[in-house]
């Protein structure tokens, strides 16, 4: 599998961890079957929005650590840098 699905597992499993939820249980959350859930944590799996936006609700992941994974998450003063600075106009910088 390509390397964003790793990320989402690594990052699915993650939060579900820190919400001591089992794989089981996840699959109730969001009326899917666990294997679903296995799947996508080993990165083995190519969700449908179907599935992924229940997902990341359910275990209140932030989608910017899925779909933009390059930008450190070391402390949310350098993420909150980053998002600025990416985004951020020529004349906008100057402010910055």
């Amino acid at each position: 599998m390509a390397e964003y699905s790793r990320v989402l597992g690594a990052t699915v499993k993650r939060a579900r961890l820190s919400l001591k939820l089992t794989q089981k249980r996840v699959a109730e959350m969001i009326d899917v079957d666990e294997r679903t859930i296995m799947k996508i944590e080993k990165g083995d799996s190519n969700p449908t929005l179907e599935v992924l936006f229940p997902l990341i609700q359910g275990l209140k992941i932030d989608s910017w650590e899925i779909f933009n994974a390059k930008l450190p998450r070391e402390s949310e003063t350098q993420y909150q840098l980053c998002l600025l600075t990416e985004n951020c106009t020529a004349k906008a910088s100057v402010l910055i």
